[in-house]
């Protein structure tokens, strides 16, 4: 299921070139608030971006986890009780999201 959600973001990426002369291919997922990349290559561009979208599904289990209590043992309530966080991502690529674009990579 992880690896479906990360090919259907990526399929999604926009990549252009910009001016930096370090990093020239910039990619971002518009969907997916503060998820871009650059590279000095379009491969390392894309790997990059693979590499911030894990990460960005990561903080968004976490996220759902730690702020309804779902998928906590011991938890009956609201709020943090310990425990461990069970392996359930809730997450989908939102329609359509307005977003701010980077000012440098």
């Amino acid at each position: 299921m992880l690896t479906e959600y990360i090919s259907e973001a990526l399929s999604r990426a926009r990549y252009e070139l910009i001016e930096d002369a370090d990093a020239p291919y910039y990619g971002e997922v518009p969907e997916l608030p503060g998820v871009w990349a650059c590279g000095r290559t379009l491969e390392e561009c894309r790997q990059e971006l693979k590499d911030v979208v894990e990460g960005w599904l990561h903080l968004q289990r976490e996220a759902v986890a730690g702020h309804s209590g779902v998928g906590r043992r011991g938890n009956h309530g609201g709020g943090h009780t310990g425990g461990t966080v069970a392996g359930l991502i809730v997450a989908r690529l939102p329609g359509r999201i307005v977003g701010t674009r980077r000012e440098v990579c």
